[in-house]
């Protein structure tokens, strides 16, 4: 029997799955969107996209609300232990980016070579290194691996050691994302008082600019926000039933509202909406031809 937050996981994992791979592939088929110009962006979206599917491997072997083949509850619950490092660490591969071209006068970081393909891999290796370890405890003969309240599989080996060190891991990257974002802030703010006073065609442009920044930045504190009081609450060990129970149903339907979260800060940008026939096209201005004089 599938429990009420499980079918209300699922359909929310499932829409923003969908919508992740609409937005990808507006950004694929639209030539003239300019975040086709941003492997770092594209890279987060993808790895949001990602994200959604290993929950739903026992739906996809019809296995939901049954009987669980043990070697699949293995291999998704050590695949679902690797999302969070990999989503954050992109996550701060963005923001960093966002920053490092913000603050760049003369030389950009993010631009470099190097730097671009080290953001581009880190989600990636950071993936692999809590892979690996989850599957290894997972194949132990002392390990269990259960149906996490009520979706997924996970690894319980050593008091769900590897859960409760992704929950640190985690925390960890969102301290520095955090920081850059403040930092973000600062620059945009900055360089808007300085342009009021230069030329006021411009800073209502720019504030138009620094408003949607805010929103996105306000998303993504939200998003940040919510694994640090996960984290503590597990820290502290919170254990009466009722609460548990209400906060591991409340943790996985949050979780669920990630990639449409995603979808909502970067599926809403003007060129999107417009290539989308959303909005209308922003005109474009032609000189009109001079008429010779009889």
């Amino acid at each position: 029997m599938i429990s009420s937050i499980a079918i209300t996981y699922i359909t929310l994992d499932i829409v923003g799955g969908c919508s992740l791979l609409l937005l990808l592939y507006t950004y694929y088929a639209v030539k003239t969107l300019p975040q086709r110009n941003n492997p770092v962006l594209i890279n987060i979206i993808f790895i949001s996209y990602l994200a959604t599917i290993p929950p739903l491997m026992l739906l996809f072997t019809g296995q939901q609300g049954g009987v669980h083949i043990q070697w699949i509850c293995i291999l998704q619950s050590a695949l679902i232990d690797g999302i969070a490092p990999m989503y954050f660490v992109g996550l701060v591969a963005l923001v960093f980016q966002t920053w490092s071209e913000l603050r760049a006068s003369n030389y950009n970081l993010a631009k470099s070579t190097w730097v671009q393909w080290t953001l581009l891999l880190a989600p990636y290796i950071a993936y692999t290194c809590w892979f690996v370890p989850s599957l290894t405890l997972a194949l132990q003969p002392s390990a269990r691996v259960l149906l996490y309240p009520f979706v997924y599989c996970t690894n319980d080996a050593h008091g769900y050691v590897i859960r409760n060190q992704v929950g640190y891991f985690v925390v960890a990257c969102l301290a520095i994302t955090i920081v850059l974002e403040v930092w973000t802030a600062y620059f945009v703010l900055s360089s808007h008082r300085r342009c009021r006073k230069l030329d006021l065609a411009h800073a209502s442009s720019l504030y138009r600019t620094k408003l949607q920044l805010y929103v996105r930045l306000c998303t993504f504190t939200v998003m940040q926000v919510f694994p640090i009081i996960v984290t503590a609450v597990n820290y502290y060990h919170i254990t009466p039933t009722t609460t548990a129970y209400m906060s591991r149903g409340a943790t996985q339907i949050v979780e669920s509202l990630y990639p449409l979260a995603v979808f909502f800060v970067f599926g809403t940008q003007r060129t999107v909406l417009q290539a989308w026939k959303i909005l209308p096209a922003t005109p474009v201005c032609k000189a009109e031809p001079r008429v010779p004089k009889i």
